[in-house]
């Protein structure tokens, strides 16, 4: 199954061009390809995902649908026409909702992402006593190029309390670290606790092309139910919105 990434950074190979800040759809050896280089991560958003599945069950509900009523003997053929133009119409109403619903769910995971990139982790005296000894080692050696080397080093193993305690002292540590005070101040971005921005971008980024129906877009340019021609002005005026057809309705949905 194809994996969604949002991409970190430019990618490009004999696969095409993957430009940063944007999420793609892609082999699952692609994925993990980029995802050991670097390049990416995955976009795990299970219930945005779930859309684009729903979809699916309605696309491949209706072929199938459309192809039992091509292959019926005992219906005529304007009959069948007619029936395949309302299940059209149907799997148009299912798509309808499906993107209304996906709609719903991307605002609110954006909102709850939003929410979370402005969270400030709860300082521990354990990371107050972190942020203290900086203080005091740069106080003891007057070395701040040393000790702005040795806090990078650090970074990728602090807790986001210590970060927030860094970063609560930093004015008074760029103070004492005097003419090496730039060195702490290119420190901040890393400092900063971004796992929410992380996914705050990446949300932005699903948003600016999301669509959960492309499944069905490619259905209505490569089947030939939809091809011109197919179905005759007569039949279009022939259909009635109350010709259920209650079993296709829910293999839309994907109940069995």
């Amino acid at each position: 199954m194809d994996k969604q990434v949002y991409m970190t950074r430019f990618y490009g190979n004999g696969d095409g061009r993957f430009e940063a800040d944007a999420v793609y759809l892609v082999r699952p050896e692609l994925a993990d390809t980029m995802l050991a280089e670097g390049a990416a991560v995955l976009f795990n958003y299970p219930t945005l995902s779930e859309f684009g599945r729903k979809v699916n069950v309605a696309v491949d509900a209706y072929r199938k649908h459309a192809k039992q009523l091509e292959e019926n003997v005992v219906l005529e053929p304007l009959e069948k026409q007619i029936q395949v133009c309302h299940a059209q119409k149907v799997l148009a109403d299912r798509i309808e909702d499906i993107r209304s619903e996906h709609e719903v769910e991307y605002k609110a995971q954006k909102l709850i992402a939003a929410q979370e990139a402005f969270k400030i982790a709860k300082v521990t005296d354990e990371a107050r006593e972190f942020a203290d000894s900086i203080v005091l080692e740069l106080r003891a050696t007057g070395n701040g190029a040393v000790v702005a080397e040795m806090l990078e080093s650090a970074i990728p193993v602090l807790s986001p309390e210590q970060k927030a305690a860094v970063l609560q002292r930093m004015p008074e540590i760029r103070t004492e670290a005097g003419k090496d005070a730039d060195k702490f101040g290119a420190l901040i971005p890393g400092l900063a606790d971004n796992a929410a921005q992380m996914q705050y971008r990446q949300l932005q980024a699903y948003g600016r092309n999301a669509n959960p129906a492309t499944a069905y877009d490619t259905l209505k340019i490569v089947h030939h139910t939809y091809k011109p021609g197919y179905l005759s002005a007569e039949v279009w005026g022939q259909v009635s919105a109350q010709k259920s057809g209650e079993d296709y309705r829910k293999a839309l949905e994907g109940d069995k």
